[in-house]
């Protein structure tokens, strides 16, 4: 009786462990997918001096908290011990320190407690994907799904120069009249820049590079694809591509030409058979470029040059010299993660660089000098070494599989998270906005996951 009762206790086990491994895996699937998606309902906005709430000063519900939530409760236990995740946790203990020299505690704790989410997260992906739970290739084929429906969206806003009507979904509010939207000017006359769901054009520019070369890996990984479903994927890849030009994000454009390059490097490293493929690949580029050049024209150029009297310039420079100040008042544990804001504003950095209203308070466009400014030197160089210990094992299995296919599974993930480690050179919001946060994290888990699969297969 006792062994039959032993029995039945393991085989519930067993089938519990199914169960959750499959809920664990739909929400990942899920996660990825709604990433673009921005709906949130503001709870309580902490008493900083804007005229209205906005994400970088407030309390949120987020449509993607419950599933991530859920998703982080069901697999805490799968948290692994590494160096990087080592690292990591140092890293939220000096961001935990910084507390304690924040002009607003709460928004620090509010903004803690979703670095933390978005952490465990990365690490948990890695974990699924180490195990076998999750897949690389269906991973990358939710993300190209995603990245093709907001390409969608944003060639409708296009057309229609203004929002579709997809607030549910978080679509900002665009038109011809609406204030802080972002736009660009042509000979032709003055054109939105598309948003998709996304709350900025430079944000919807990193998905569609995250997703078209997420399809680029689903193009390339089997040899034995189908012709129909060659072009099927060419065509998905088509119109992410044209969305992509439709965002003018310079950063946008520029990491796709990198990965591009990236990838023309990577046919000369590998085997003959990957290289046939790889050329079918590149063949399909030239073909978007020449009719992307003949359809859009000199539109796909409007932003081809920059200066250095032009706002998106300027104001760079304007808010990495606060950031600098910011670092110098406080260089060892930083003004507090989510303070970097306040904290200028406070010591009046915004007001003596003559940034003076509301539009002009926003981050330094650079996730470094943030990471420091908020953190410290201390939190820094945790988050340095942190992302040492994600990339450089990754290389090195990259380099020693980058003859075989499963060099493949590690140089997109590699590459991607490149990419993103050079937009953090221009931009914010992989360190501050929901979205950005989850690419980030995302791309990092991903990578995690890869590089100890080829471990594993080496021993």
């Amino acid at each position: 009786m006792r062994d039959n009762t032993i029995s039945s206790a393991s085989a519930k086990y067993l089938y519990d462990l199914g169960v959750g491994v499959k809920i664990s895996r739909w929400l990942f699937y899920l996660i990825v997918f709604l990433v673009p998606i921005g709906t949130k309902k503001f709870v309580y906005s902490f008493p900083l001096p804007f005229a209205v709430p906005i994400l970088y000063s407030a309390i949120f519900f987020s449509v993607l908290d419950v599933p991530i939530l859920l998703f982080v409760f069901l697999n805490i236990k799968r948290v692994a011990l590494s160096a990087a995740s080592r690292f990591l946790f140092l890293f939220l203990v000096a961001a935990l320190a910084s507390l304690f020299f924040a002009p607003s505690i709460g928004l620090s704790l509010y903004t803690l407690s979703r670095l933390t989410l978005f952490s465990l997260f990365a690490l948990i992906a890695a974990s699924l994907l180490k195990e076998g739970s999750v897949d690389l290739t269906k991973t990358f084929g939710v993300l190209g799904a995603s990245a093709l429906a907001q390409s969608v969206i944003a060639l409708l806003q296009f057309r229609n120069q203004g929002s579709i009507g997809l607030k549910i979904l978080g679509e900002s509010v665009l038109g011809p009249l609406t204030q802080g939207v972002a736009r660009v000017s042509t000979e032709f006359g003055s054109f939105l820049r598309v948003y998709g769901t996304m709350p900025h054009a430079n944000i919807l520019a990193a998905f569609l590079v995250f997703g078209f070369l997420g399809l680029g890996y689903f193009f390339l990984k089997s040899n034995a694809q189908s012709t129909v479903r060659r072009c099927v994927v060419a065509g998905a890849l088509f119109v992410i591509f044209s969305a992509l030009i439709l965002t003018f994000s310079r950063s946008g454009i520029i990491t796709f030409g990198l990965s591009i390059v990236a990838i023309i490097i990577y046919a000369f490293l590998s085997a003959k058979p990957l290289q046939k493929r790889i050329a079918a690949f590149i063949a399909v580029l030239i073909v978007f470029f020449v009719f992307s050049a003949t359809v859009f024209g000199k539109l796909s150029t409007a932003r081809d040059t920059i200066s250095s009297s032009e706002p998106s310039v300027t104001y760079r420079i304007n808010y990495g010299l606060i950031a600098l100040n910011l670092v110098r008042s406080q260089p060892f544990f930083g003004v507090g993660v989510g303070n970097q804001i306040l904290a200028g504003l406070d010591a009046r950095l915004y007001q003596n660089e003559g940034l003076k209203t509301g539009w002009q308070w926003q981050p330094v466009h650079n996730v470094y000098l943030l990471v420091a400014s908020e953190t410290g030197l201390v939190g820094f160089a945790f988050f340095l070494l942190f992302l040492w210990e994600v990339f450089w094992p990754a290389a090195k299995e990259f380099w020693i599989e980058k003859k075989n296919e499963r060099g493949l599974d590690v140089f997109f993930p590699l590459i991607i998270g490149f990419l993103w480690l050079l937009f953090g050179l221009v931009d914010h919001f992989f360190w501050d906005l929901e979205q950005g946060q989850l690419i980030f994290w995302l791309t990092i888990g991903i990578i995690m996951g890869v590089s100890a699969i080829q471990r594993e297969e080496a021993s």
